[in-house]
């Protein structure tokens, strides 16, 4: 199968209805957000949604809010190492999904497990906080674009980045121009999700699909009523999830986005019309 032309993708159809997820059990590997906005506890949000079980593993601790960010400070090799080496999963209907990682040696160690466990894992290639405040404590960005390029993502069943992280992964400034974009993406080293809340105006809202193979614009969602910490974490575990459950990728994504956007309309808070990060 051929991708379409990056400028004309294909358009999705995919219905949007949420459903459970019972048997499926979620490997999220992330940080902890003390204000329980983003991180492993909008993690556990999406799996306690999908009557799915989970596993949490701890890749660092922040100090952040909805105020800002202040720091973060990675779990010590030595007892990520051993967490790790105790961890019990289901044989099957088990899928990793990673968040904030964090360091270069919980990165390696995300993929070494999956790969050992023979779970598949879906990354969310967290770069900064809401906030901006960089979420690899130690590392220049451009040690963090090789470590995700050449370690991380070509062991992915599949990633989900926004606007900038796609951006900063294609060492470019932007991407708003749609050919670019879609470029972007067919030159990641694996399949991809490209969420649409960072898109410019014209496209903002539409998630991107890239199959490895096929190109796949879905419909856009409408403005959000207020601003939801932790949407992209919430996006990646429900998309894992749909791929544990056997939903094709394409769906698996529409589902997603469909949670979120429930999510956004139910939740409280200041109206802000913004879309997902």
């Amino acid at each position: 199968m051929t991708s379409p032309p990056p400028s004309s993708p294909r358009r999705s159809r995919v219905p949007t209805t949420r459903q459970a997820h019972d048997g499926v059990t979620l490997v999220a590997i992330g940080g902890l957000d003390p204000s329980g906005g983003a991180g492993l506890a909008a993690d556990l949000d999406a799996v306690y949604a999908h009557r799915a079980g989970v596993r949490l593993v701890l890749t660092a601790r922040t100090a952040q809010g909805s105020s800002g960010f202040a720091a973060a400070w990675p779990t010590p090799p030595a007892e990520l190492d051993e967490v790790l080496a105790g961890l019990e999963v289901p044989a099957a209907r088990t899928v990793a999904k990673s968040g904030m990682l964090a360091s270069a040696h919980a990165a390696r160690c995300a993929v070494a497990w999956s790969r050992q466990a023979g779970v598949p894992l879906v990354v969310d290639p967290v770069l900064a906080s809401s906030s901006g405040g960089w979420l690899w404590p130690g590392l220049a960005p451009a040690a963090v674009r090789l470590l995700l390029l050449h370690e991380i993502l070509p062991h992915a069943a599949v990633c989900t980045p926004n606007g900038p992280e796609l951006a900063f992964l294609a060492g470019a400034a932007n991407l708003d121009d749609p050919d670019a974009a879609w470029a972007a993406l067919r030159a990641l080293p694996c399949p991809a999700v490209l969420k649409g809340g960072h898109a410019p105006q014209e496209r903002r809202g539409a998630d991107w699909v890239w199959t490895g193979t096929d190109g796949i614009e879905l419909p856009p969602w409408p403005p959000w009523r207020v601003n939801l910490r932790g949407s992209g974490c919430r996006f990646a575990s429900t998309l894992a999830l749909g791929l544990a459950d056997g939903l094709p990728l394409v769906a698996a994504a529409r589902a997603a986005g469909a949670f979120v956007a429930h999510r956004a309309r139910t939740a409280n808070g200041p109206r802000v019309g913004r879309y997902r990060s």
